[in-house]
């Protein structure tokens, strides 16, 4: 609810946002970002307000590219309950480990 000016209570309308054009950034890009994640962020912020999970799948993907700029692992080498070494992968899209015998 709301007042006019003569103190008259009103209802405001209600507006569901659909796009809005430049796209806000709801996280500021660092200068050093590299190019390919910089472009899947501002994709993913460009239709944040159309479809939340096309949006997430597009910061997801951000995230890896940037993993592979960093060269970060994907897998590690754990030991089993004998004692056997295997390569763990984790699996991103599932939160499920899937192992690989080394």
């Amino acid at each position: 609810m709301a007042f006019d000016d003569r103190g008259q209570e009103f209802e405001l309308p209600v507006c569901n946002v659909v796009a809005i054009a430049p796209a806000i950034h709801p996280i500021g890009i660092p200068s050093q970002c590299p190019h390919e994640v910089r472009e899947q962020l501002i994709s993913a912020f460009s239709i944040m307000w159309q479809d939340a999970n096309a949006s997430l799948n597009r910061v997801r993907t951000a995230l890896e590219l940037l993993m592979d700029h960093f060269s970060v692992s994907r897998t590690r080498v754990a030991q089993d309950k004998k004692g056997n070494r295997k390569r763990v992968r984790q699996d991103p899209a599932s939160d499920r480990r899937t192992e690989a015998a080394t």
